[in-house]
């Protein structure tokens, strides 16, 4: 992120709701729901969630999470095929690009988020088991409204 041109403050701001233990290093005592740390930080997130939506950062993390992935040597995907053999529909890569980058609107839900695509950590980890902690250390960036952005577009096709 830091690459494409996100600020140290915010990318701060994501290590903090990363680990969610009030430190940057994961190193906390006591870890906190996502819901108790949208109480105390929610102004700082909607920061976050703001820089985030910036449409030169927003075509990076659709490259990195959609249409690329995250090593230099994968092939840029055509588009994403949503159904079965029969029954489906196909999103090509310039309307994924389209439906992502043309949202005014911007959820600001109490997390940290690019647009309409969420990001979480992998596991917080909350009861501190031995084996998930390996899982705290990843993210997770999710396009929740996926089916919904997709229809909506396609009726407009």
């Amino acid at each position: 992120m830091r690459s494409v041109g996100v600020s140290e403050h915010i990318l701060k701001t994501i290590v903090f709701f990363h680990y969610g233990d009030n430190t940057l290093t994961g190193t906390g005592k006591i870890r906190f729901t996502s819901q108790e740390m949208r109480r105390t930080m929610n102004k700082h997130f909607k920061l976050a969630s703001k820089e985030l939506s910036e449409t030169k950062i927003m075509k990076k993390v659709i490259i990195r999470t959609i249409i690329k992935g995250r090593f230099n040597d994968n092939v840029e995907i055509d588009g994403i095929y949503h159904g079965t053999a029969n029954d489906g529909f196909f999103l090509s890569q310039k309307l994924i690009y389209k439906i992502l980058l043309s949202k005014k609107y911007v959820r600001y839900n109490g997390t940290i988020n690019f647009k309409f695509l969420s990001y979480q950590p992998g596991c917080r980890n909350l009861s501190i088991i031995p084996g998930a902690e390996e899982k705290r250390q990843s993210s997770v960036i999710k396009w929740r409204s996926f089916l919904n952005d997709a229809t909506n577009e396609l009726k407009f096709q």
